[in-house]
C-alpha cells in the first residue's frame, strides 16, 4: 500500500476526542500533521453519550462546545491512533539502510497471574524505523485467538471482549508462529516480564528469541511521564486507542515509540548486554541507600537489583561492601535471550 492510500486511510478512520472533550456538531474538519509531516484531512463526526466503566454517562462531545470556547484551558485535545489492524501493511516514509526492524508482541491472558495465565489472543507487528526514530513501515501482522480450555472469567471477557463462543475450536499454530517471527526477531512487550514467559510457557521451542520492554526499557520516569501505562503515556502526548486487545495494544506502542523522540533509542540500549548486581541477606537497615543508589527491591527474592556497564561491576561491589559487610553481593551477565524470563 502507497503512502497516498495510507494518507487516505488515516483521514477516514481517524477520530478526534477531548478530555471531557468535544467536537463541533455534523461534519467538522480539523488539519493534522501526520507521521511523514503533511497534513490531512480528518473527518469528525458527531458523538452520542458515552459510558465510562463507571457507568456515569458523559455529554456528548457537540454538547461542550460552549464550554470549550469560554474555558478552552480547562480541555485538551486527544486524538485516537492513525493505524487499525485492517490498514496493516502501511508505508510512512523510505527505506533506508539503518533502518531498525522491531516486531511488537501483545497477548491477552485468563489471568494477570503468569502461573495461571493461559493466552486468548496473540498479536504481534513486525515495524521498520528510521535512523531518527520514525516509523517508516509496518509490513505485516499477526492475530490469531486460542481456546484456553476453561472457561474465559467474566472480567477478563468485560475488559477484552474476548467471549468463550469467540475462542472455542481456535488453536495456535506453532509453526505459523515461528514461521511469521522469523529467524532472529527482536521482540518488544509492554511489559515483557508478563508475556515472555506465558509465550515461552506456550511456544516451548521457541524460548531463544531476543526480548526488549517498552515499560522498562525506557526511563520514562526520567522523561517526565507520570506513568509506564500505555493508555496514560499516549494521552499525556495527545492519543488515545481501543485498549486490551492485543492487536490494538501492538499498534499503539508502535505509534508510541514514533511519537516520543528518543524512546526507540532506550530501547534498543535496553536490549544490550548488562550486567545485574544483586545485594541479597539482611538488607533491610540499608534499604534506604540501596534505594538512592538505584537498587529495586524483588519481593519474591526477598532481594535488591540494579543494572550497571560490566566496567562498573567491581565498583558497585566495592560499594555493597563498605555499606555493609552482612550484604551477599553477587552479578550475573543479562542478555536480550535470557531477560525478562522470570
Amino acid at each position: 500500500m502507497g503512502r497516498n492510500s495510507y494518507t487516505t486511510s488515516v483521514a477516514r478512520h481517524t477520530s478526534v476526542v477531548i478530555q471531557q472533550l468535544s467536537s463541533p456538531p455534523g461534519d467538522h474538519t480539523h488539519r493534522r500533521g501526520n507521521a511523514g509531516g503533511r497534513f490531512i484531512n480528518i473527518k469528525i463526526q458527531s458523538q452520542s453519550v458515552w459510558v465510562t466503566p463507571s457507568g456515569a454517562e458523559k455529554t456528548p462531545a457537540a454538547g461542550r462546545l460552549g464550554d470549550i470556547r469560554e474555558r478552552p484551558r480547562d480541555f485538551r485535545l486527544l486524538e485516537r491512533i492513525p493505524l487499525e489492524a485492517g490498514s496493516v501493511p502501511v508505508v510512512l516514509g523510505e527505506r533506508s539502510e539503518n533502518d531498525r526492524v522491531v516486531t511488537f508482541l501483545d497477548t491477552e491472558t485468563t489471568s494477570l497471574e503468569i502461573p495461571e495465565a493461559r493466552i486468548i489472543e496473540l498479536a504481534m507487528l513486525r515495524c521498520r524505523y528510521g535512523p531518527d526514530g520514525r516509523l517508516v513501515e509496518i509490513s505485516d501482522r499477526f492475530d490469531g485467538l486460542e481456546d484456553p480450555g476453561i472457561p474465559i472469567p467474566e472480567d477478563v471477557a468485560g475488559i477484552t471482549g474476548i467471549t468463550d463462543e469467540m475462542v472455542r475450536g481456535h488453536t495456535l499454530d506453532p509453526a505459523a508462529v515461528r514461521e511469521w517471527l522469523g529467524e532472529d526477531p527482536l521482540i518488544v512487550a509492554h511489559n515483557a516480564r508478563f508475556d515472555r514467559p506465558i509465550f515461552e510457557r506456550r511456544f516451548r521451542e521457541m524460548r531463544g528469541y531476543r526480548w526488549a520492554c517498552s515499560v522498562r526499557g525506557i526511563p520514562w520516569y526520567g522523561m517526565g511521564y507520570g506513568s509506564a501505562s500505555l493508555p496514560l503515556l499516549l494521552g499525556q502526548e495527545g492519543w488515545f486507542f481501543d485498549a486490551h486487545r492485543a492487536h490494538a495494544d501492538c499498534l499503539a506502542v508502535s505509534w508510541m515509540l514514533h511519537t516520543v523522540p528518543g524512546s526507540l533509542d532506550h530501547l534498543i540500549e535496553s536490549a544490550a548486554d548488562r550486567m545485574v548486581v544483586t545485594a541479597g541477606g539482611p538488607t533491610y537497615p540499608v534499604r534506604s541507600e540501596l534505594g538512592r543508589r538505584g537498587y529495586k527491591f524483588n519481593g519474591d527474592k526477598k532481594n535488591w537489583t540494579r543494572e550497571v556497564q560490566p566496567p562498573d561491576v567491581d565498583r558497585e561491589i566495592a560499594f555493597l561492601g563498605r555499606l555493609s559487610r552482612s550484604i551477599r553481593a553477587s552479578y550475573a551477565t543479562v542478555t536480550a535471550r535470557t531477560a525478562y524470563k522470570e
